[in-house]
């Protein structure tokens, strides 16, 4: 895990020299509350972007890195009107591929669980079919299960699905039956399960 920070942070560095940040140096880091490594209290952000960039910060002075938050539907819109510079633990695949961007190669890699309310005789391949289920998913999250569609009028229409803003909610909706299942990221099951 050392082994992968410390890639990650020259990868940073040296990658940042290829932006032009104004402002004295300043490179601001977008991210979007999407746990653990963006958690927005509505007081301050905190997580594992926000350590990893006050590790930055204190390991070198040639670069000031600043948080920007966004919001998974509008972090495209922000990243294009020049609000941030760079977003970490983001994948090439959430919609990124077809503008100008670059990546770094893959240093941490998570996955999806799926959830749904434990009833006698539901087994794993309960997730196998969707028809005839409803799911909730979180605003602006791709999902490679509707090949990283984000439009919300396909997912209503397609899978049954309604677009929430939190993991948590998701989860307790599930439990108390008002949806059949959601979907959450590794990181966050684990925590939240732990």
């Amino acid at each position: 895990m050392f082994k992968h920070i410390i890639s990650m942070i020259i990868s940073i560095i040296i990658g940042i020299q290829c932006i032009q940040a104004d402002e004295g140096r300043v490179v601001k880091v977008g991210g979007y509350h999407f746990p653990p490594f963006v958690v927005d209290d509505h007081e301050a952000a905190q997580g594992i972007s926000i350590d990893f960039i006050h590790l930055l910060n204190n390991i070198q002075q040639k670069y000031t890195f600043d948080f920007f938050l966004t919001s998974s539907k509008r972090r495209f819109n922000h990243f294009n009107h020049g609000k941030y510079d760079m977003i970490l633990f983001e994948s090439i695949d959430w919609g990124w591929k077809n503008r100008n961007v670059d990546a770094s190669i893959v240093y941490f890699e998570g996955g999806s669980k799926y959830i749904t309310r434990a009833e006698p005789g539901k087994d794993q391949s309960y997730f196998n079919s969707f028809n005839g289920k409803s799911i909730l998913l979180i605003h602006g999250y791709h999902y490679g299960f509707c090949n990283y569609q984000t439009d919300e009028q396909y997912l209503k229409k397609n899978f049954n699905a309604s677009l929430t803003s939190t993991h948590e909610g998701n989860i307790r909706s599930v439990i108390r039956g008002r949806a059949d299942m959601t979907v959450v990221i590794l990181s966050f099951f684990q925590k939240f399960f732990a």
